[in-house]
């Protein structure tokens, strides 16, 4: 007797270990080829799509070397203290961002939003790499116009990670970082707790590590955070801020009480403080 139960206790271990095995790498391969959809939510936009906006601008295309372009919009204020460089987040494209980062223009400032390559009518080439360069490459557009002491870098929500990459490289008048996240890893983690962190880091081929490209800042950093953020929790802020303690970054966190995340932008606290930052 004792001997069948063992053979029927070893059988059916191994089916669920075979089951186990079965579902976990079926999760994995699901969240592996799904990720940009789930990370950036990328719109398209056709080429001959004409864009519409009440403030004065310009559409530009940028082409890097191998051929490949990134699509923008510049708007301009009549008499500008500077330039805005709008980073955006996750979802949509300029058709959308292109209105969130005109209303910056009322501070004063010319404004310029790119679409990274994925999203809009930027080439359909997304990687972190190029997310990367894009993003540089649209700093480089506004150091051919502007000194750098005009230039002001503000990323929002996905795009901090992208402000952050630009301000290690440079030194622009200062880096303003909304709804940021410590890491890409921790954000999943965070949305995804089925997924333990060591499994994340082998299946994220985006792991964008504000964490690591904030500690080079050598620009006066400002982040805004609400408390309420359930896609970024305030604690990944609370989480930049210790990261950076024992490096030269001075940075000031603001604490947006009971805001979400996409809210930022109307909030009365969060806007009175831009503008004092950006006189």
């Amino acid at each position: 007797m004792a001997l069948g139960y063992n053979i029927a206790m070893k059988k059916l271990f191994k089916a669920f270990s075979i089951v186990f095995i079965l579902v976990f790498f079926s999760i994995f391969g699901y969240y592996y080829h799904m990720q940009e959809k789930l990370i950036f939510m990328c719109k398209r936009l056709a080429h001959h799509h004409e864009y519409a906006f009440e403030t004065p601008f310009e559409e530009v295309h940028l082409t890097h070397e191998n051929g490949e372009t990134i699509n923008g919009i510049h708007f301009f204020h009549k008499n500008p203290k500077g330039v805005i460089y709008y980073l955006h987040g996750q979802g949509n494209h300029l058709d959308h961002w292109g209105k969130r980062a005109e209303e910056y223009v009322a501070f004063g400032y010319d404004v310029f939003v790119i679409d990274y390559r994925g999203f809009g009518k930027s080439t359909d080439n997304l990687t972190e790499k190029n997310l990367m360069t894009d993003s540089l490459m649209g700093y480089q557009y506004l150091k051919e116009r502007y000194n750098e002491n005009e230039i002001v870098l503000h990323g929002v929500s996905l795009g901090t990670a992208m402000a952050s990459f630009v301000a290690s490289h440079h030194n622009p008048k200062m880096c303003i970082l909304v709804s940021p996240y410590f890491n890409m890893i921790e954000t999943a983690h965070y949305n995804k707790p089925v997924l333990p962190r060591f499994v994340l880091r082998v299946i994220l081929k985006y792991h964008l590590r504000t964490d690591t490209w904030i500690g080079n800042c050598k620009c006066p950093l400002y982040i805004f955070h609400g408390t309420k953020d359930r896609l970024i929790p305030y604690a990944q802020s609370e989480m930049i801020m210790a990261s950076l303690e024992d490096t030269r970054v001075s940075p000031t966190l603001y604490t947006l009480e009971d805001c979400g995340h996409n809210h930022v932008h109307k909030n009365v606290e969060y806007l009175a403080q831009v503008k004092k930052l950006l006189e």
